[in-house]
C-alpha cells in the first residue's frame, strides 16, 4: 500500500453491531472477526477515493473488484490493470481505450462507465456494479433461465449493441461471459476491450483474446468482421441461454469450426428446447446464417424477442422459482 495511504487511519464499520473498527494495521482483503460481536469481516484496500472490498472477476490483464466510493457511498466495480502489465502500458493508454469507447454509449443494455484514470501509477476503470455476475456463471451453476427472461435479456443487449453501432462501435466479443446481471435481474453488456470505432469497414480482430465458440464464420475465415459478427455471436449466446449449450461442436481447429458453420451443423433451437416459439427458432437460424448480409437487424431481433416475451408472460411458476434461486445466488462468495 502506498505511503500516502498508510498515513490515514482506515476505519471499518461492522455491518452487524455497527462498531467502528480501526483496521489500518491489517492486510488488505484479510478476514477477521469483529471483537464486539464476532461477525466475520474483510479488510478493504484503499485505492484513491475507493475502498476495494473483494475481487469479483479477473481477465487476461486486469482484475475487477467490488468497491465503495468514499465520496458518496455508492457500490461500484473497479477494474484495474494488474501490476505485472503496468510497465507495458505506463500511461494507461491501451487499458483505458476500452473505457473511453464504452463511455460513448449510454443505454440500459450497456454497463455504464462512471470514471477512468490512473491512481498510484495504476490505470483503472470504474463501472456500475452488477451484483449477480455473468450469465455464463448462471449456466455453469446449472441455473438455466426461463425462456421469457432470456428473451428480455437478449432484447436489452441487442438494444445496447444498436446504441453502440449508432455511435460507430462494434463490440467483437459478445458472449454470456460479458453479459452481467444486476440484483434487480437486469442484464447489460460489458467488456469493450476488443471493440473498435470503424463502422462501414471490416475490422481485424485476434481470436487469441476472444472466444472461438462465439466467433462468426468471417472472423474464423479471415480474422475480419463488421457488426454482423456481433449479431452472429448474439445468436450463439441466445441459443446457449435457451438450451444450455452452444449450437456447434467447438472442438478442432479454425477450419473445422468454420466448416460446421458453413454446413449448419447444429440442431434447431426448437428441437432442443420444445418451449421455444417458432419465430424465435427461425430468428436464431437467421442470426447464425453463414452469409453476414442475411442476418437480421437489431430492430428485427428486438421485435421478435419482445413479442415472444409478451406471449410467454413473466409470472410463470418457473420464472418465480428462478428469481428465488437468483436471490440466493452468490457469484462472488459471501
Amino acid at each position: 500500500m502506498p505511503e500516502q495511504e498508510k498515513q490515514h487511519a482506515l476505519k471499518l464499520e461492522c455491518g452487524q453491531c455497527r462498531a467502528k473498527l480501526d483496521v489500518s494495521l491489517l492486510d488488505p482483503f484479510s478476514i477477521f472477526d469483529c471483537p464486539s460481536c464476532g461477525q466475520r469481516l474483510r479488510v478493504p484496500k484503499v485505492f484513491g477515493h475507493y475502498l476495494l472490498e473483494k475481487e469479483c472477476g479477473a481477465g487476461g490483464m486486469s482484475t475487477v473488484y467490488r468497491a465503495t466510493d468514499k465520496n458518496n457511498g455508492m457500490l461500484v466495480a473497479v477494474k484495474v490493470l494488474r501490476e505485472e502489465f503496468i510497465s507495458d502500458d505506463p500511461d494507461g493508454a491501451n487499458f483505458l481505450r476500452a473505457a473511453h469507447i464504452a463511455e460513448k454509449v449510454s443505454n440500459p443494455g450497456i454497463v455504464a462507465v462512471l470514471e477512468c484514470g490512473i491512481c498510484n501509477r495504476t490505470p483503472y476503470t470504474t463501472m456500475e456494479y452488477m451484483g449477480k455476475g455473468s450469465l455464463e456463471a448462471l449456466l455453469k451453476n446449472d441455473m438455466l433461465p426461463p425462456s421469457s427472461q432470456v428473451f428480455n435479456w437478449i432484447s436489452a443487449v441487442a438494444g445496447g449493441l444498436q446504441a453502440a453501432l449508432n455511435v460507430g462501435i462494434v463490440h467483437h466479443d459478445v458472449k454470456p461471459g460479458n453479459m452481467l446481471l444486476s440484483d434487480e435481474c437486469a442484464v447489460k453488456l460489458s467488456d469493450f476491450d476488443l471493440a473498435d470505432l470503424r463502422v462501414g469497414s471490416l475490422s481485424k480482430t485476434s481470436l487469441g483474446w476472444a472466444s472461438p465458440a462465439y466467433a462468426s464464420p468471417e472472423r474464423l475465415n479471415t480474422g475480419e468482421e463488421d457488426y454482423y459478427g456481433d449479431i452472429f455471436s448474439l445468436g450463439v449466446s441466445l441459443y446457449e441461454l435457451l438450451s444450455g449449450h452452444c449450437p456447434y461442436n467447438n472442438k478442432g481447429d479454425s477450419q473445422q469450426l468454420l466448416d460446421r458453420r458453413r454446413n449448419h451443423e447444429y440442431f434447431r433451437l426448437m428441437e432442443v428446447n420444445s418451449e421455444t416459439p417458432l419465430a424465435v427458432s427461425d430468428l436464431v437460424d437467421q442470426m447464425l446464417d453463414y452469409a453476414p448480409i442475411m442476418r437480421p437487424s437489431y430492430a428485427d431481433i428486438i421485435r421478435v424477442l419482445n413479442t415472444a416475451a409478451g406471449t410467454a408472460g413473466t409470472m410463470t411458476t418457473r420464472n418465480l422459482t428462478f428469481r428465488e434461486k437468483l436471490k440466493r445466488f452468490l457469484p462472488f462468495g459471501d
